[in-house]
């Protein structure tokens, strides 16, 4: 499903701060697969989740979605493609603070131009998945850290995405909050979704595909 060939992205590029997040990274992700890259911060695993996400592009190399190279893309291309196919999961949730728990999750339909009733349907049913039905009118600060996450991987998954993408997503919450999400991720994958997780939490390698480690950009 996912094919990264040489991907390298570099930062300060010819300047005395140059940095080389990810060097030369050759990548297989198979459809319905769990995968899970791990190191320690620094090692580049945001900056290969991003690329993989085209939430960034690689500064050369390329990446293959459904056998279709996207690095060429632009950015609208990419942003409807983020619509259809790909589910975010945040480190620091990334709501919007002015919007109640239902619009956060339903936020990403807008663009979709699916209409308002189908939207708080959507939403109203993932946030009863999540135990959260009643936080549903409650904006991001009435809610606690782990209830902010939830209100996240319902967002993540109310597109119905082929590809989840979840960045140290246990880092920020409790520990019930993590099982749960843990359990969520794994019944996703298992209704057919591809799940790529950056973390150091080692619960993960329990249900994982494959692991890859990283360290100073590369796969170790």
């Amino acid at each position: 499903m996912i094919r990264a060939e040489r991907l390298c992205k570099t930062y300060g590029a010819h300047t005395k701060h140059e940095i080389h997040a990810v060097k030369e990274i050759n990548l297989t992700i198979a459809k319905n697969s769990f995968v899970v890259l791990k190191g320690p911060s620094g090692s580049g695993k945001t900056t290969l989740l991003n690329i993989i996400g085209t939430l960034d592009r690689p500064t050369t190399g390329n990446v293959y979605i459904d056998g279709e190279e996207i690095t060429a893309f632009s950015d609208i291309a990419l942003s409807v493609l983020r619509r259809k196919k790909i589910g975010f999961i945040f480190q620091d949730f990334n709501l919007i603070p002015r919007l109640s728990g239902w619009e956060n999750v339903s936020y990403p339909l807008i663009p979709m131009g699916i209409p308002l009733k189908e939207r708080f349907t959507r939403a109203q049913s993932l946030l009863k998945i999540m135990d959260l039905g009643d936080r549903m009118t409650h904006t991001p600060e009435e809610l606690s850290g782990g209830q902010q996450q939830r209100v996240a991987i319902a967002r993540a998954m109310v597109n119905n995405p082929e590809i989840i993408i979840a960045d140290e997503p246990t880092s920020n919450i409790d520990e019930e909050t993590s099982i749960k999400l843990l359990n969520t991720l794994n019944e996703l994958k298992h209704k057919g979704a591809t799940i790529i997780v950056a973390t150091h939490d080692p619960r993960f390698n329990k249900i994982a595909d494959e692991t890859f480690t990283m360290k100073d950009g590369r796969f170790q």
